[in-house]
């Protein structure tokens, strides 16, 4: 069937089962012991992962980090599907932080909110008393920040259940603060959305609202007193501030008591003032930025590990391959960016090496989670690791149609809808 909010119909199904196939070829070639996903949800990495499950293999999911300089590796899927959310945090085995862990958590804190970093670095950078002079906010009131998100994006698609357009959570959330005596409403555009305005945002500015599309989100978040979101990452970097959050769709840092959580059908706002003037839990703040950090965040930049989550992600990789049953050495199939970043585990990264034996690790090199950097880092692996197998993602219709005489299997390559 059709997954959860995409696309249904018979264009969708006739390129499910083209990938499906595809990747079955694929991984009756190479027979990877582990299989990693990048998102998971659109067609072609669902249907990865489909084939990975129908064949038993292990599968790792991966996604763009949470916060800056991470990604997601996830063994159960990405955002509200991960390991880590909804009914699933409360029945984990959490990692404790002792109190030299702790520390450090509360100095990368501190280091991430005192500074502009956020995912997307755009925007001018202003302190509070700015941007309160810039807009005009009043002296006596609260401030409320509306950060809107990409209405194609997965996370809207499948874990927004109230609101699919950006123009109507707008409306719910100026409405629901406009009766509310001395507070204004800061819309913040999303850095990627279509350059030149929304004339319906511009429209809904007025007394107490605002429309803002040029200031960086983490000033936005140092002038605030409130963030209303849907699942947004902004909703962790507010809670990192010890912000209030109204969540108004399912994320990984909602349902944990952190937030106040209105993704229902008609979301109720009756206890939210009680809510807005209550003090931040902090000590629940930080278990769930510890077990975030130590379980669900891989670190991309530099070897710095502060929280061991590389060499405990890659001794559960090693696990899965233990347990899958198979003979001979076990193979991977994964992007080059997370062998980048497991490699610093230097000990957990040789047992890998040992476990594939003669048999060399397939690594497949995804290209858009690279961006600029992908040509630069394909050769520093290809020097790290020499005489191991590469594919670029986007050379996978090539490599099919080269491998497809030997299959019995026959391939075909449709146009792909835009749409999907």
């Amino acid at each position: 069937g059709t997954p959860a909010g995409l696309p249904s119909g018979e264009r969708y199904h006739d390129q499910a089962r083209f990938f499906f196939g595809l990747y079955q070829i694929l991984i009756d070639h190479y027979q990877p012991s582990v299989v990693f996903v990048l998102n998971g949800i659109p067609c072609v990495s669902s249907a990865l992962s489909a084939v990975a499950r129908r064949l038993s293999i292990p599968t790792f999911w991966l996604e763009n980090g949470l916060l800056p300089a991470t990604l997601v590796l996830d063994p159960d899927g990405v955002n509200y599907g991960a390991s880590i959310s909804g009914d699933r945090w409360h029945q984990r085995d959490r990692c404790p932080a002792n109190a030299s862990q702790l520390e450090g958590l509360r100095r990368y804190r501190e280091r991430l909110c005192r500074s502009a970093e956020t995912l997307l670095t755009r925007g001018e950078i202003m302190d509070r008393t700015q941007i309160r002079q810039t807009l005009g906010i009043p002296a006596d009131h609260r401030v409320v920040v509306v950060p809107l998100q990409l209405e194609k994006d997965s996370n809207i698609i499948c874990y927004s259940p109230v609101f699919k357009s950006m123009h109507a959570f707008a409306r719910f959330g100026v409405d629901t603060f406009a009766s509310r005596e001395k507070w204004s409403v800061i819309i913040k555009d999303h850095p990627k959305r279509a350059p030149g305005g929304d004339a319906e945002m511009e429209a809904m500015a007025g007394a107490n609202v605002y429309y803002v599309r040029d200031i960086r989100v983490t000033s936005l978040l140092d002038a605030a007193d409130a963030v209303m979101c849907l699942n947004s990452t902004v909703g962790l970097e507010a809670l990192m501030r010890g912000l209030p959050v109204i969540a108004l769709g399912q994320s990984t840092y909602s349902e944990k008591g952190l937030t106040y959580d209105a993704y229902r059908e008609n979301p109720m706002m009756g206890r939210l003032d009680t809510f807005l003037d209550q003090p931040f839990d902090n000590d629940a703040f930080e278990s769930f930025l510890y077990e975030l950090l130590a379980t669900h965040l891989l670190p991309v930049a530099g070897d710095e590990d502060a929280f061991g989550a590389r060499a405990r992600m890659v001794k559960n990789i090693l696990a899965s391959m233990d347990r899958d049953g198979r003979e001979g050495p076990p193979r991977l199939a994964v992007p080059a960016c997370v062998i980048k970043c497991i490699k610093s585990a230097e000990k957990e990264f040789q047992s890998l090496r040992r476990l594939s034996g003669s048999r060399r690790p397939m690594i497949i090199v995804k290209g858009d989670i690279m961006g600029r950097r992908r040509r630069r880092l394909r050769a520093a692996l290809e020097r790290a690791l020499p005489g191991v197998v590469l594919h670029e993602a986007s050379g996978l219709k090539c490599l099919a149609s080269r491998m497809r005489h030997s299959h019995a299997a026959s391939v075909h390559f449709p146009r792909r809808d835009p749409k999907l």
